[in-house]
């Protein structure tokens, strides 16, 4: 058979006569070079499956060398073929390079894919044999308006003309019955990983994960190994349920997480499966990466779970653009920020800006912020200063069969009071467990590290007219004061402050040089808060210092005065009045 080059063949002309291997060969390519034409794009080309990769049989391109090579093999894992086919992508993506599914993976640079059209290719009997793919390099987003029925229809030529090898079916079979292994739970298991709250060092629950002994061992592999013979969802299913049964376990406290896409939340077997476990225990996590293509669906599949307290996070914020549309629709109980913008986030001060927006998105939308990824300590202390209470990773905690339930990392400088209802929460709890001036002084101490994220803070005590006594003192830096020592009032950086009317200075050093003290310790910024009673008595000081620069605002230092002015109420209690 021979292709008029006047006139394009129909599908008829294309499988009529259907003769040799070679000439299906032939007739393949032409499918493609008409597919590429028809749509306008650069390159177009024909792959097989095969287990958990992807072998590109053909290939037709408007220049030598544009696209894949014939004969080549990619890993399904990394590729847009398997994506599409597991409904994460899109038939057509008309700029990859912004798309938030593609615009990250690597074949999208080595192939310079700018825009991108994929159809399954079925044999007869309803099987997806492999992939019809077109590329262009740059942008195109015309295709979104474009009719694709041409394509579709020679893609089942392709179809036709693909019979599989008894190698590949074989190699299908095997991949099905592996996976169907590990539905039943062979090679398959079940670890846990603390998610903390570095305010109390304690973790508030676990994120359940799923671990595989065999290859491709990567869990994002094992789950895209299952799409490929359609049983990613009972693997998600399978795993989940594994999970779930840790809440049986004497000495399971906190949230129980599990990941599960909108396609298995669709499911029918979801509600059975929520039906089995307190719900109010679990918190279903969806990933950003994960398409939703009807939310009202997936809400309304949600609803009666969520009303019997079945919690809700958005996984990978931070990664594309879907989790915000994530957030909106799906009102979650938390956000996951992505371990990509996590990673080394004290050295990148636009992953800071990033993480603080994310801060006030979450705080605005009623959800709490949690960090992925956290691997040092350098990555917690930025995250603490930029307001992340929640956080999980390898600093705080591996996955494994029995994670530790406290002891975890806490910053070396204590997270910021972002607001006065979170004060306000803090004074209560101080309050209510401080059965007197110790108990009641060290949890606000720490208040006060937090609210200013200065590196020390202590309460003086003034003895009589003529000494204070740094009774206690919490220490969260390099700068370093013990306790229990006194120092002459007459030459202490409080007088100073109260005789010049200051609150706070940065400029420590110059401001309070008749003192000296400031210049010997190497403090720069210096907060004192008088502690007043009701006749007018100096009671004693509440300060805080840091060897660096910072900047208090007026609002943080109305919070140091409100729990100076809790202090003030026990301390006076301590001090009665002298007889009249």
């Amino acid at each position: 058979m021979q292709l008029r080059p006047d006139a394009p063949a129909g599908p008829a002309d294309l499988v009529d006569g259907r003769g040799s291997d070679e000439d299906d060969r032939d007739t393949v390519r032409r499918v493609l070079e008409i597919a590429r034409r028809h749509l306008g794009m650069d390159v177009a080309w024909a792959s097989e499956l095969a287990g958990d990769a992807q072998v590109f049989t053909h290939v037709a391109s408007a220049q030598p060398g544009q696209g894949p090579q014939e004969g080549a093999s990619a890993e399904l894992v990394g590729s847009y073929c398997v994506r599409v086919l597991d409904g994460r992508l899109p038939a057509v993506v008309t700029d990859a390079r912004a798309h938030s599914e593609t615009r990250d993976l690597a074949v999208t640079q080595a192939l310079d894919i700018g825009s991108y059209v994929g159809i399954p290719v079925r044999r007869a009997d309803g099987q997806v044999h492999g992939m019809l793919c077109l590329t262009s390099s740059s942008p195109d987003a015309s295709l979104a308006e474009r009719d694709l029925t041409v394509v579709e229809m020679l893609a089942s030529i392709i179809g036709e003309l693909s019979a599989p090898s008894r190698a590949l079916e074989a190699e299908r079979l095997v991949t099905q019955a592996q996976v169907l292994e590990a539905i039943e739970g062979v090679g398959r298991r079940c670890v846990l990983q603390p998610v903390v709250d570095i305010r109390t060092g304690r973790s508030i629950g676990v994120e359940a994960l799923a671990r595989f002994d065999t290859a491709p061992h990567r869990p994002d592999a094992w789950f895209d190994h299952a799409g490929t013979v359609g049983l990613r969802v009972p693997l998600e299913l399978a795993a989940a349920r594994t999970a779930l049964q840790r809440l049986a376990e004497p000495g399971h406290t906190g949230l129980l997480g599990i990941n599960l896409s909108p396609e298995a939340i669709l499911s029918a077997e979801f509600a059975g499966l929520m039906a089995e476990v307190e719900r109010d225990r679990v918190v279903v996590e969806i990933t950003e990466h994960a398409p939703v293509l009807d939310y009202a669906e997936l809400m309304t599949a949600l609803r009666p779970h969520r009303e019997a307290g079945l919690q809700l996070a958005i996984d990978d914020a931070g990664a594309g653009y879907a989790s915000f549309r994530h957030v909106l629709w799906l009102e979650p109980d938390f956000i996951k920020a992505d371990l990509s913008l996590v990673r080394d986030i004290n050295l990148h001060p636009v992953r800071q800006a990033l993480a603080a927006s994310l801060v006030a998105f979450a705080r605005t939308a009623g959800a709490a912020l949690i960090a992925e990824g956290v691997e040092t300590q350098a990555e917690l202390d930025t995250l603490a200063r930029l307001g992340v209470t929640l956080m999980q990773g390898y600093l705080l905690g591996r996955p494994s069969e029995a994670p530790q339930v406290d002891g975890f990392p806490r910053p070396s400088r204590h997270i910021l009071i972002n607001s006065s209802a979170e004060l306000s929460v803090v004074l209560a709890e101080a309050v209510q467990a401080g059965p007197d001036l110790e108990g009641l002084t060290r949890p606000l101490l720490d208040a006060v590290l937090s609210a200013t994220g200065l590196e020390t803070s202590y309460l003086m005590v003034l003895h009589g007219t003529s000494e204070f006594e740094h009774r206690y003192v919490r220490n969260a830096g390099d700068l370093e004061l013990p306790e229990g020592f006194t120092v002459p009032y007459a030459g202490s950086m409080d007088r100073v402050m109260r005789e010049k009317g200051l609150l706070w200075t940065s400029n420590a050093q110059h401001d309070l040089a008749e003192s000296r003290s400031a210049a010997r310790m190497g403090v720069r910024t210096f907060l004192s808060a008088p502690l007043v009673d009701g006749a007018g008595r100096l009671l004693g000081t509440l300060c805080a210092g840091s060897r660096e620069a910072v900047f208090l605002s007026d609002a943080t230092v109305a919070q140091v005065l409100l729990i100076a002015h809790v202090l003030t109420g026990e301390l006076s209690r301590q001090v009665p009045l002298p007889p009249a």
